[in-house]
């Protein structure tokens, strides 16, 4: 099963992944996880950062290691570019992102939820930083005039809209806006981490409204939030179904493997589960390409 899992991960892509520098201990830096990726046999690695801009630090890392395609964009938190920032938007698509997270950190239902629970590096990232929240839907129940110009920058460089730390409700309401707005890719973040908290009936019906559902490794692994295990997310993946799904490992963290490895255990158990190597390959190499547009 190893042998399988190895082969399949040839090609993958893992499009959320945490790497130094960061202002938390991370396990591995750009290059190092570059050069693990290439080493795997990897397609293509996305950089994840709450607090900075990656896309500029992905093209250092791709030409370092040419072989494995490495990608960034940018988290609209308000530590990271003052929150719901088009003018910092336009920067991350003229440097090539991939990815525009909303909120994470600084989602109004992130402070809320770890406001009572916070583990990991969930509580010390926020560390030094006044709590402020960005609120994507107004009172009218329509997305802000901010989130609006900024989803139009997104449909016309064509790029992915990520959902971030937004509650369902929220989610809901974004992704009906950029779908009106002509996003074209939509990531709902692991709709299946207690954060979110996401039904399998809503995932079912923003699949079925064009998003991508994002499920994670870490969900499964992470100390002291991890509520999942790998048969849980076998189940809700084969419940959503592999062809709205991208597999993922939001690794970086230093209690989780290198991200390849990650991704490698995480196709195993897969398999285990009943996942099969059609739909492994599928979620991990055809939704993605489709998704990063490659």
């Amino acid at each position: 099963m190893k042998d399988l899992a190895r082969d399949l991960l040839r090609g993958a892509i893992d499009v959320h992944i945490h790497a130094g520098p960061d202002i938390v201990p991370r396990l591995l830096d750009d290059f190092e996880l570059a050069e693990l990726a290439r080493a795997a046999g990897m397609t293509a690695i996305v950089l994840k950062s709450h607090h900075m801009l990656t896309a500029d630090r992905a093209h250092i890392a791709q030409k370092a290691f040419p072989e494995v395609k490495v990608f960034g964009g940018l988290a609209l938190n308000f530590p990271a570019c003052g929150g719901l920032n088009a003018e910092a938007v336009k920067v991350a698509i003229r440097m090539r992102a991939k990815i525009v997270w909303l909120p994470t950190l600084s989602a109004a239902n992130h402070i809320e939820r770890t406001r009572t629970r916070v583990t990991g590096n969930l509580g010390v990232m926020s560390q030094g930083f006044t709590p402020h929240p960005v609120h994507v839907v107004g009172d009218d129940g329509a997305v802000v005039p901010a989130l609006a110009e900024i989803l139009a920058l997104i449909a016309e460089a064509d790029i992915v809209l990520a959902t971030g730390h937004l509650s369902v409700a929220e989610i809901k309401t974004v992704v009906a806006a950029a779908r009106a707005a002509g996003v074209r890719k939509v990531l709902v973040n692991h709709p299946e981490l207690w954060l979110i908290g996401m039904s399998i009936e809503d995932q079912r019906e923003l699949a079925a409204a064009g998003a991508m559902m994002e499920v994670c490794a870490r969900s499964a692994t992470a100390p002291g939030h991890a509520d999942l295990t790998p048969g849980t997310l076998a189940d809700r993946i084969m419940a959503v179904g592999a062809e709205h799904i991208i597999m993922a490992t939001d690794y970086g963290q230093v209690d989780s493997p290198p991200a390849p490895e990650g991704m490698r255990w995480y196709i195993e158990q897969m398999i285990d589960c009943g996942i099969s190597p059609d739909n492994i390959e599928r979620m991990t190499k055809a939704n993605p390409t489709r998704l990063l547009g490659l």
